[in-house]
């Protein structure tokens, strides 16, 4: 229990200021609205957890050389949370589907749809590190279906658009982070055995 203490503490200090200063104006950009206040305020919440809990991971990891596992589970629970939201609890909207993606990344020189754009890289690179012992096969398959998935149900809920730009954005996400994560754990891996060989 000790070994908690000071990256929790650390970990609320950091957290709340990062949340306060940056978090915070990202939720109340994508998540706020007059209509649900509430479900708003519960986002806010959720999104302070998880900012706090993923600090006191980041301390845990740098002071104790390892992942605190609970602290992790609580930082997904509230990724999952928080990502649904965005994702399916909008208002709905008129119904678009927009099957060319160049019609959407004309409007890249848009500084909305620029922050748009990398905001759902951003919004799906926990996949790739949760998908890491996967096969890259496997992992790409599960990616095109799941955003396929995801922005067909937006697109039939009008809780979005259906935008073929969005699904190859998701499948950056993931794939970056999975790569990503993937050489972390193979230099970790020959970190490992490069202490096991020294006498």
């Amino acid at each position: 229990m000790k070994k908690y203490i000071l990256p929790v503490c650390m970990g609320i200090i950091v957290g709340y200021v990062m949340y306060y200063y940056i978090v915070m104006e990202i939720v109340t950009m994508f998540c706020y609205s007059t209509q649900h206040k509430l479900a708003y305020q519960i986002i806010c919440v959720v999104s302070l957890v998880a900012t706090v809990a993923l600090c006191s991971l980041v301390f845990f990891a740098i002071i104790n050389r390892t992942l605190s596992q609970n602290l992790l589970r609580i930082v997904y629970c509230c990724y999952f949370l928080v990502a649904l939201y965005i994702l399916f609890g909008r208002r709905p909207l008129e119904q678009v589907f927009i099957w060319n993606p160049i019609e959407s990344i004309v409007h890249l020189n848009e500084p909305e749809m620029i922050v748009e754009s990398i905001f759902n890289i951003l919004l799906f690179m926990p996949v790739g590190i949760l998908l890491r012992k996967w096969r890259f096969n496997k992992m790409l398959m599960f990616s095109v279906g799941l955003a396929f998935v995801i922005e067909l149900i937006q697109g039939l809920s009008r809780r979005g658009y259906f935008d073929t730009w969005d699904i190859i954005l998701y499948i950056l996400g993931i794939t970056i982070s999975y790569i990503a994560a993937r050489k972390c754990e193979q230099l970790r891996h020959r970190h490992s055995l490069s202490h096991k060989e020294v006498p």
